[in-house]
């Protein structure tokens, strides 16, 4: 049997495309789905009780969240970062938030 060395690449070429192929669908068809505005606000008052008077969803350094200005019984105004896929509390503390996305 005679091995033809362009039939070998062609076959090696068509495998590893479909390999490349189910790897990037089996990424892109994994994301998870994002907590909803009611579960990251339940979260955000849990852990800050108050009234919400400001609310986003926004990508920040690479994260998606949700942000949560809370007006506490005190008078005093906190940050609260809620991670929009697993619901973690990223940030929590006084002032503007902004720019944390987790790093403290």
């Amino acid at each position: 049997m005679k091995i033809n060395v362009n039939e070998n690449r062609l076959v090696l070429s068509t495998v590893v495309s479909i390999l490349i192929f189910s790897l990037s669908w089996s990424v892109f068809s994994s994301e998870k789905e994002k907590i909803t505005l009611e579960e990251a606000r339940n979260i955000a008052l849990k852990n800050l009780p108050g009234v919400i008077l400001e609310s986003e969803l926004e990508y920040e350094k690479g994260v998606l969240l949700y942000e949560f200005e809370i007006k506490q019984k005190d008078g005093s105004v906190k940050d609260i970062e809620i991670h929009a896929y697993d619901g973690t509390v990223l940030y929590m503390g006084k002032g503007h938030g902004k720019g944390h996305a987790g790093g403290h």
